[in-house]
């Protein structure tokens, strides 16, 4: 709870959201929630008194027969795939599945269903978690798979895009952590 009381803070200073899209997980929603009640408690209202829409596109990564195992008994049990995930996420499968490749279609979906509800100029609040987050933010830049675990995306943090989807990639302006730092956006390999 205090990771989203910080995001509350984060956005404390935001004029509006027009609009707001939610990762189905419980999760997010409870960060929501969280969030809502302590902007009242600051005193901040200008939030919009529409409801939050959920959007499944925007849901964390399947692991498939991975999920609920420990991460030391996954490494012990498959040691190169263990390894593959870490380093080559992006190539890493299970049985016929690509995890990081599907969560980037996801993503790209999820923007599709986001800006197609969204109009020019609004500002827009996702609300997900973790790796789904990396997905969408590189997605939104342009930027593939590849760079799956490129951005450490801090919990409760928020990234600040200038969205001109689907014409061109975004822009990133700033990526604000819990607590209201503002860290520089990282630069990718061969952009200045």
């Amino acid at each position: 709870l205090s990771a989203s009381s910080a995001a509350s803070d984060v956005y404390k200073g935001q004029q509006r959201f027009d609009r707001i899209f939610i990762s189905p997980l419980a999760r997010a929603r409870h960060t929501f929630d969280h969030m809502e009640k302590q902007w009242v408690a600051l005193g901040f209202r200008a939030y919009p008194r529409c409801a939050p829409t959920f959007v499944p596109e925007i849901q964390e990564i399947c692991l498939y027969d991975w999920q609920g195992h420990l991460r030391k008994d996954l490494q012990a049990l498959y040691p190169d795939q263990f390894e593959n995930w870490m380093n080559q996420p992006a190539a890493f499968c299970i049985g016929e599945h690509f995890p990081v490749r599907e969560l980037w279609t996801r993503a790209k979906r999820g923007w599709e269903v986001i800006l197609s509800q969204s109009k020019p100029f609004e500002r827009v609040l996702v609300v997900a978690h973790s790796g789904v987050n990396q997905a969408l933010c590189f997605a939104a830049l342009g930027h593939e798979e590849p760079m799956y675990r490129r951005l450490n995306f801090p919990n409760c943090g928020a990234l600040h895009l200038r969205l001109s989807l689907p014409t061109s990639p975004a822009q990133a302006a700033e990526m604000v952590q819990a607590g209201g730092y503002t860290l520089p956006v990282p630069v990718v390999d061969g952009e200045e």
